[in-house]
């Protein structure tokens, strides 16, 4: 799951100051935070690996790395994850699209979950894209902090989120 946005226009300064200093390693050089993850990892995938919010607040531009090591399992199955991080973009670019044109509201403290089921991929991998977008999905969820935007104003900041994040699945 990834938060994108800042905080919203009406919160107070105290919220922003401490919105600011949470997760400040993301937030402010990528747009968006890491509130938590949990991946089955290895070849078997039977390793469960679960991250909570003390993993996300560590999180800079010096080890991002790590959570698609962790959520791809990159070093399991470079190919696979190669593969998922190629349809995970083409899911974000369709969210890129989106924010690139609407101008009628701003979306603060949104979320995208990604998704994906692990043991479905490894034993689709080899039929095709077709068959393997089955097992993909990325979803908006967490709308409690939408507001109308400046008239013609395109929300910069959920698009600096989400092509951070295409970005990012782009160096896996």
């Amino acid at each position: 799951c990834a938060l994108i946005g800042q905080y919203c226009h009406c919160s107070s300064p105290e919220k922003q100051v401490q919105q600011d200093n949470s997760y400040r390693g993301t937030k402010v050089p990528f747009g968006f935070s890491v509130p938590g993850l949990s991946a089955y990892r290895g070849a078997d995938k039977k390793e469960v690996v679960v991250k909570d919010k003390e993993f996300g607040k560590m999180l800079t531009v010096d080890n991002i790395d790590q959570v698609l090591e962790l959520f791809l399992d990159i070093s399991t199955d470079r190919d696979l994850a190669q593969i998922l991080a190629k349809m995970f973009i083409d899911k974000l670019r369709k969210v890129e699209a989106l924010f690139q044109t609407q101008t009628t509201y701003n979306f603060y403290a949104s979320s995208l979950l990604f998704v994906y089921d692990a043991e479905g991929a490894k034993n689709s991998k080899d039929l095709g894209s077709e068959k393997l977008q089955e097992f993909v999905n990325v979803k908006m969820i967490d709308f409690a902090h939408v507001w109308p935007a400046e008239e013609g104003k395109i929300d910069q900041n959920y698009l600096k989120g989400v092509q951070s994040l295409i970005k990012l699945f782009s160096d896996v």
